[in-house]
């Protein structure tokens, strides 16, 4: 991706291997390639996976994945039980024949989707481990991951998905590290004068089609609840401070003190998460 200009460049000579990918993404060896479809949403692969073990923030338990074969740009959807997963379909349906303005010819379940499934879970238990977050937050991780997966070029093309899907290259500057605290300002009707104007927080992922982002609120006060999550553009993020373990010395950028904590000046107000 640096090499591809869709990230700053940055010094690739550590060549140590990481230890939680090698824990958490070890698989068994590909099989022959597969041909892919030419048009999209001439082909649509689906798959419903299970994560009853732990509900995730909201209670979900499930997880359906809806992917294009040509593009293989991907949706995912958060559910509490299977019988939404019909509902679901004919949300992204709609969605994406609107947006395409061409109708979806094939539905394959279970077959085609194995592979971005397992690629989405390991990036899951690898995020969770790392940044040594509960495994709550799956859904949340799960969510970003599919955010960052549709923004990156796979073996088989130099293209994004996103790039195949969207037809423009994707914007990745405003990308930041999972799991990070962060402050974010008050929503306006709910900030008083003489107080705080912002709350304490962690960076749980992005908002589709908006430069927003999402926020687990970790303290309680008189306007905001605690375990909330809020949606907002107006945000401190501070990338090497973590809740729970701190981030290894080697992973910190060396241009981080130039603009990582830095507040992101744009115009937008917060939105509060049921």
């Amino acid at each position: 991706m640096s090499t591809m200009s869709l990230i700053p460049a940055f010094d690739m000579q550590n060549n140590e291997k990481c230890k939680t990918c090698m824990l958490t993404k070890i698989t068994r060896q590909p099989f022959k390639d597969v041909v892919r479809e030419s048009k999209v949403l001439d082909l649509i692969h689906s798959d419903l996976c299970d994560f009853h073990a732990t509900s995730s923030l909201g209670n979900k338990k499930y997880v359906v994945t809806f992917i294009d074969d040509a593009s293989r740009y991907c949706y995912v959807y958060l559910l509490p039980s299977k019988d939404e997963a019909l509902d679901k379909f004919k949300i992204y349906k709609k969605e994406v024949e609107l947006h395409k303005n061409e109708l979806i010819k094939v539905l394959h379940t279970d077959r085609g989707a194995e592979r971005k499934n397992r690629t989405l879970k390991e990036m899951v238990n690898s995020m969770l481990s790392y940044y040594g977050l509960s495994e709550g937050f799956w859904g949340e991780a799960m969510l970003t991951a599919c955010y960052i997966l549709n923004r990156t070029p796979n073996k088989r093309s130099k293209n994004t998905p996103y790039e195949l899907w969207c037809k423009k290259v994707p914007n990745l500057s405003y990308l930041k590290v999972w799991g990070c605290r962060a402050v974010i300002r008050l929503i306006e009707p709910k900030r008083k004068t003489l107080v705080e104007r912002g709350v304490d927080c962690i960076f749980i992922g992005y908002v589709e089609h908006s430069k927003a982002y999402r926020f687990y609120v970790l303290e309680c006060k008189s306007f905001v609840s605690v375990n909330t999550m809020i949606e907002s553009r107006d945000a401190i993020l501070d990338e090497e401070r973590f809740t729970f373990i701190p981030r290894p010395s080697y992973m910190i950028h060396q241009s981080s003190s130039k603009s990582t904590t830095q507040a992101e000046d744009v115009s937008g107000g917060s939105k509060l998460c049921t």
